[in-house]
C-alpha cells in the first residue's frame, strides 16, 4: 500500500518519494526511526493498528509513542482473512492430518509477531471459541504465509491484501473473513461469525 501511495505522492509533490521498509518489533523499529527524524514533514510513516497495540506492550521504547509522532489520516480499513494451504487436487483447504478432529481443535498458526493486530485477533478467537491454538511469532506476514504454503504452519489470519495474491495464485485458500458482513471484494467468503440479528 505504501508503494502505491508513494507513486501518487510523487506526482502530487513533484519530487521523488522513497518508500523504505523498516520491519521489526511489531512496527516499533520503524516508528523509532521516524520519531528521531527531523520534524520537517519529509519523513512519513504508514503503519497499521499494530502501532497502537505494540506501543502498549513494549516497555523499552526509545521514543514516546503518544507525543513523538502525530497521526495524519486513516488510509484504509478492512477485515482479517483466515487462509490455509491450498490443496490443488480437491480444491479445498489443506489442514494437516495431524490436527485432532475434536470440538476443541488444535491449530498451529503464525500471528506475525507478538502484540500485532493479527496476534490479538487470534487471541480473541481462541478466547471466544475455546480453541487451543499454538501461535508462532514472525517478523512479517511474508515469512508466515510462506510457512503456511509449505505446510510448516496450518493456518494464517492476516489482512486480506497480505494473502490475496497467494489466494489468486492458488497457493492459499481463503476460508473466512473477520468483518461483521461479507466483503464486496470477496462475497463468496463466509463470515467468521454471524452478525447479530
Amino acid at each position: 500500500m505504501a508503494r502505491v501511495m508513494g507513486r501518487y505522492l510523487n506526482e502530487e509533490f513533484k519530487q521523488p518519494v522513497v518508500v523504505e521498509n523498516r520491519p521489526g518489533a511489531s512496527t516499533m523499529l520503524g516508528a523509532g526511526y521516524v520519531a528521531r527524524a527531523d520534524a520537517d514533514g519529509y519523513v512519513l510513516m504508514l503503519t497499521s493498528m499494530s502501532y497502537a497495540t505494540s506501543a502498549a506492550i513494549y516497555s523499552n521504547l526509545t521514543f514516546d509513542p503518544i507525543n513523538d509522532l502525530v497521526g495524519v489520516t486513516m488510509v484504509s480499513k478492512g477485515p482479517g482473512c483466515w487462509s490455509s494451504r491450498h490443496c490443488c487436487r480437491c480444491n479445498r483447504s489443506r489442514i494437516s492430518s495431524t490436527t485432532p478432529r475434536r470440538t476443541r481443535a488444535r491449530l498451529i498458526t503464525p500471528p506475525r509477531g507478538n502484540g500485532t493486530v493479527n496476534h490479538l485477533w487470534m487471541e480473541q478467537f481462541k478466547s471466544v471459541t475455546k480453541t487451543d491454538i499454538v501461535q508462532i511469532p514472525y517478523k512479517g506476514a511474508n515469512p508466515a504465509i510462506l510457512d503456511v504454503i509449505s505446510g510448516r504452519s496450518q493456518i494464517f489470519l492476516g489482512s486480506l491484501p497480505s494473502v490475496w495474491g497467494k489466494v489468486k495464485a492458488g497457493q492459499l485458500r481463503a476460508i473466512a473473513i473477520t468483518s461483521p458482513k461479507r466483503s464486496a471484494l470477496v462475497p463468496e467468503l463466509r463470515l467468521l461469525r454471524k452478525p447479530p440479528a
